[in-house]
């Protein structure tokens, strides 16, 4: 019985994991990346509440400017270092995730609707992003020179929160098969609604002379829509080797950014690198506290300012890197009992 339940598992994911790597056949000539990122409480503090788990499968390929979504090239034109002018010069990413998040309150036992606690929640989304690396650019483009050792990502996510993403059948199941406390409340859950968010930020990479030992990566950006509407800023201090590789291990949004790529060129075979991370965020909307759009459902009193502390260690041997990352984030509505913490794995690989 256990083992048709984890078919069943590999089966709600089966489908997802075709279209990311079903890219690699599009893009076959080019060199890209596969990321596959897991989110947990349980490797936080070990218990389910808040934002309970997230997963992602991302697909990301060099391409050129001009072969990305043509909504997100129209949104570019409006960004500074993301336009069509100099963009031949400059490193053009385009990726394709799929992912799914889920939030409960803290007693998952109780079968009634818990009023002070946050709404269950669940959310299936895909994103499309078209980042700009402009990592050791040599450009005569005046914009390009002033934009050096940056990185610009832009992301659309169209999606549907509610029982159609499937987040209560996962959570149902894991605990069935791996053991944990039967769910009880999803029920009472939010309503299903089609959403939409569009996300950016922009990471400045400031290193020593002629050493690639140390660095201090601040970021900022903003995202709008019907999930999440929020400003975000922070910084990264990382410290390690062969760092201009990344721009740190990228997370599930909303977090501190860091990038599915890894640049090619000469490095050690072996690199690691430790980093901390802080951002903070003002937040207009967030869908999972404020409840449905469009409908009656449960919400709670969000605080409109919310922060990250993030700390981890990154090992990468070859084209393979391996990340994991311990966060704690702060209340985010006014009878939330404590912070929240939960940890994130993720293994790139290039190709």
């Amino acid at each position: 019985m256990k083992l048709f339940k984890i078919l069943k598992l590999m089966l709600n994911y089966c489908g997802l994991i075709v279209l990311l790597f079903s890219t690699a056949a599009w893009a076959a000539d080019k060199r890209s990346s596969f990321s596959l990122q897991f989110e947990n409480d349980m490797l936080g503090n070990g218990t389910d509440q808040h934002y309970t788990h997230g997963f992602r499968l991302s697909s990301t390929h060099e391409e050129k400017r001009e072969d990305a979504l043509k909504a997100l090239q129209a949104i570019a034109d409006q960004l500074p270092g993301m336009g069509a002018e100099c963009a031949e010069d400059i490193n053009w990413l385009y990726n394709f995730s799929v992912g799914q998040n889920m939030f409960t309150p803290l007693d998952i036992w109780d079968p009634f609707p818990i009023e002070d606690d946050r709404p269950y929640a669940g959310w299936l989304y895909f994103n499309f992003g078209l980042s700009a690396d402009k990592r050791d650019i040599k450009s005569n483009c005046k914009k390009i020179k002033q934009l050096s050792d940056t990185l610009d990502t832009l992301e659309l996510s169209l999606g549907v929160v509610g029982p159609a993403s499937q987040a209560d059948h996962v959570q149902t199941l894991v605990h069935d098969v791996f053991g944990g406390v039967d769910p009880k409340g999803w029920g009472h859950q939010l309503k299903n609604e089609p959403v939409v968010n569009l996300t950016y930020n922009r990471q400045w990479r400031f290193a020593g002379e002629e050493q690639d030992h140390w660095d201090v990566i601040p970021h900022a950006g903003f995202a709008l829509g019907t999930v999440y509407t929020y400003a975000n800023a922070g910084a990264t201090v990382r410290l390690g080797q062969a760092l201009n590789t990344d721009y740190g291990p990228p997370r599930i949004r909303p977090s501190v950014p860091g990038s599915d790529f890894i640049k090619s060129g000469p490095k050690p075979d072996v690199s690691w690198y430790l980093f901390a991370s802080v951002e903070g965020r003002v937040v207009a909307r967030n869908i999972f506290l404020d409840g449905n759009t469009f409908a009656d459902s449960h919400s709670v009193d969000k605080y409109p300012l919310v922060g990250d502390v993030q700390t981890g260690a990154v090992l990468r041997y070859k084209d393979m890197r391996l990340s994991f990352t311990n966060i704690l984030r702060s209340r985010e509505f006014k009878k939330q009992q404590e912070s929240s913490e939960f940890g994130a794995l993720t293994l790139t690989l290039m190709f």
